[in-house]
């Protein structure tokens, strides 16, 4: 059966349900050999706008800046089956399409989950085998890329271990085709191996974890050491994560890097919160799998090597429903020695005495349009500093309404 005939199917099967019987995580079902059937899903638009973001450097030393459109539609169906106490099914589909006026549209049909679960294995583990989408933490090592039209998946096996106040995670996984993007060499085949620890304790949580990256057909393998600590203490929320990497890169070259996060935000009373953060990644630092998105800017223009981000922010409801949100990233390089180039953007350096990348701003709104449909709309300037190539100042707008059922 095709992924067109099953969403179809669906769909119908959904209008005919009664009203009482659904709910936001989608609708619940009768059917036979499950104890119960659950079929729901999302569909997602955005419309965004870039000013001066993509630009070419010619031999000359100019820089042309192109400026574009995108559209994007992403149509989620799944459906979730509970065999027994301690058998799951999970099926996710997922149909993309997407056009810039750059001429790069794609659009397609992916299975985006599609995994078995099954519980109290020798009573002691929860274990899920298939394609399935993982976030650990705050999604600065490990997300599921959920900004991203495809976003992300893996496949593989993962096991949990959960008991009175911690869990303990152990996987193997590898990135589902299509999901994911390059690295530095172009290579996407690799697997991920990992151990993520998570506590509560009475003033705060933590987190402990290593993962291994090893790559197919490069050279190049390293490991991820990190903790991440967070709490809520007198109306100040506050996260700490620190990893710190080693192993050998492209051409077995040895990598050695860290990184630092420090998040604070205190809450002032009647919906306002005012915070602060800091970010700085070494120059050797590479991704594992990062969330790709809302941290150090959301243009993604800087991000995950190189650089300092000193970070201003604050919230507030602006009325009913709706919230707004304001930053303010000030971003540095860590090394002005080292080559300093950004995924989302082209920045090299410029003015190799500075080490100035530039300022981003960022006002956005989130609201509800409805019980099941919400709206977000945001708009980003960044100015560049003396170390970067473009100097345009880059305006980023988008809309984009998400509907759950």
């Amino acid at each position: 059966m095709t992924a067109k005939l099953i969403a179809l199917s669906a769909i119908t099967a959904l209008l005919l349900i009664p009203a009482p019987v659904q709910a936001q995580d989608g609708a619940v079902l009768t059917a036979p050999g499950v104890q119960k059937l659950t079929i729901g899903g999302e569909m997602r638009w955005r419309a965004e706008s870039r000013d001066g973001n993509t630009f070419t450097a010619k031999k000359d030393g100019t820089v042309t800046a192109v400026d574009y459109t995108a559209n994007t539609a992403r149509f989620r169906l799944f459906m979730d089956a509970q065999v027994n106490d301690r058998v799951n099914a999970f099926i996710e589909l997922q149909k993309l399409k997407s056009s810039r006026d750059l001429g790069d549209s794609f659009e397609g049909n992916t299975v985006y989950q599609a995994y078995g679960k099954v519980a109290d294995v020798f009573d002691l583990a929860d274990v899920k085998f298939g394609r399935f989408k993982m976030k650990y933490g705050n999604g600065r090592m490990i997300g599921d890329n959920w900004w991203a039209p495809t976003a992300r998946s893996f496949e593989g096996l993962h096991a949990s271990v959960k008991q009175e106040g911690h869990k303990f995670d152990l996987f193997s996984v590898r990135p589902a085709a299509g999901f994911h993007p390059s690295y530095k060499d172009g290579t996407e085949e690799h697997t991920l191996s990992g151990l993520y620890f998570e506590n509560s304790a009475e003033m705060f949580n933590y987190d402990a974890y290593i993962l291994k990256m090893d790559f197919d057909d490069a050279k190049q393998d390293f490991m991820t050491y990190g903790v991440l600590l967070d709490g809520n203490n007198m109306g100040l929320s506050w996260n700490l994560e620190y990893a710190l990497q080693n192993g050998t890169g492209i051409g077995e070259d040895e990598w050695d890097g860290d990184m630092l996060v420090l998040d604070a935000t205190k809450d002032m009373g009647d919906g306002l919160k005012l915070g602060f953060g800091y970010e700085v990644y070494a120059p050797d630092f590479q991704r594992v799998h990062p969330l790709g998105h809302c941290y150090s800017g959301w243009q993604d223009i800087v991000r995950w090597t190189n650089y300092n981000d000193f970070i201003l922010k604050a919230s507030m409801p602006v009325m009913d429903g709706w919230k707004g949100f304001a930053e303010i990233h000030n971003f540095t390089e860590e090394s002005i020695s080292a080559t300093a180039g950004y995924p989302g953007a082209s920045i090299n350096g410029f003015d190799q005495d500075s080490d100035d990348i530039g300022t981003e701003i960022d006002l956005y709104f989130k609201g509800k349009l409805g019980k099941r449909t919400g709206l977000f709309v945001g708009v980003s300037q960044f100015n560049p500093g003396d170390a970067t190539l473009n100097q345009d100042k880059q305006t980023w707008m988008f809309a984009q309404i998400n509907m759950k059922f």
